[in-house]
């Protein structure tokens, strides 16, 4: 199925801010109150700030554009670990001098799709994951950044979704969610 990814900066352009938050206002999200949280509360802030990007995804419903789901893009340094293998610091960093703390990378801060409506059997998660690193690899080409990560509370399904998805767990960050790293070069869109 093919999807639409408006930037939410051109949105709000396009139709203001007031419309932009009354589509909003339908979005819900039970599995996550945060996505549904960050849509409505932080998603344009965010955007404003220059924290991150927010993309909304649009699919065809009933001759109409319903909004499917969302994700943020943000860039941000990805520590490395202490006590990672030199073999993962040498493939993160290029280098396996200790010197080297941290790396730049894509973060994806949120992902969540919209169940009002039943439009979240319009897309399935994996579809949106991979509208999401179609992106990525778009932000790769102009600006670089050697690999996406993203961070989720530790449950056994969302862990096996990642990993199913070419992420590799890669530790914990001070929050306590896991992390999950993907080399951007190892992408092959589908």
């Amino acid at each position: 199925m093919a999807f639409s990814v408006i930037r939410l900066n051109d949105l709000v352009n396009a139709i203001g801010e007031e419309f932009v938050k009354n589509l909003f206002s339908d979005f819900s999200c039970p599995v996550n109150d945060d996505v549904e949280f960050f849509l409505k509360e932080k998603a344009i802030l965010y955007q404003n700030m220059d924290v991150s990007r927010t993309y909304l995804v649009f699919s065809e419903h009933r001759g109409e554009k319903a909004l499917v789901g969302y994700f943020a893009l943000a860039l941000k340094t990805l520590p490395i670990r202490k006590g990672v293998s030199l073999t993962l610091r040498k493939r993160l960093t290029g280098t396996k001098s200790l010197e080297v703390t941290s790396i730049a990378a894509i973060l994806i801060g949120q992902l969540g799709k919209n169940f009002s409506h039943g439009y979240n059997k319009l897309i399935t998660g994996r579809e949106l994951l991979w509208v999401a690193l179609r992106k990525v690899l778009e932000i790769h080409q102009d600006i670089a950044g050697k690999v996406v990560f993203l961070e989720c509370i530790d449950h056994p399904k969302l862990n096996e979704f990642y990993e199913s998805c070419g992420f590799k767990a890669y530790g914990v960050n001070p929050d306590g969610l896991c992390q999950f790293i993907r080399y951007t070069k190892d992408i092959v869109l589908q």
